[in-house]
């Protein structure tokens, strides 16, 4: 039996933030999109459905409630679809 992987989104605009989560992310086995701001989440919404938003809440321009609440609205997303929205602030990851 073969499974899908969740589909996450990690939108922030610190570009070296948000490929080193996506990256850390697709070697685990996700399929993730990314997004540098308000209006590439909105372009990949109009696309995509993702299973998680992840979300930089220090993100200037964008305040992270509205925005995540907007996603939700049927013309945005199907009805069906209710993404969860992780947000993160900006931190020193540390990973290795």
């Amino acid at each position: 039996m073969t499974t899908t992987p969740a589909t996450l989104m990690v939108v922030d605009d610190d570009p070296e933030i948000r490929e080193l989560l996506a990256d850390y992310l697709g070697r685990h086995g996700y399929h993730v999109l990314t997004a540098e701001g308000a209006n590439a989440l909105y372009q990949q919404l109009a696309e995509h459905t993702p299973d998680l938003l992840i979300v930089d809440v220090m993100m200037p321009g964008m305040t992270v409630l509205p925005s995540v609440g907007s996603c939700a609205k049927p013309t945005t997303l199907p009805s069906s679809c209710s993404p969860l929205a992780l947000t993160i602030p900006t931190v020193s990851w540390g990973w290795s």
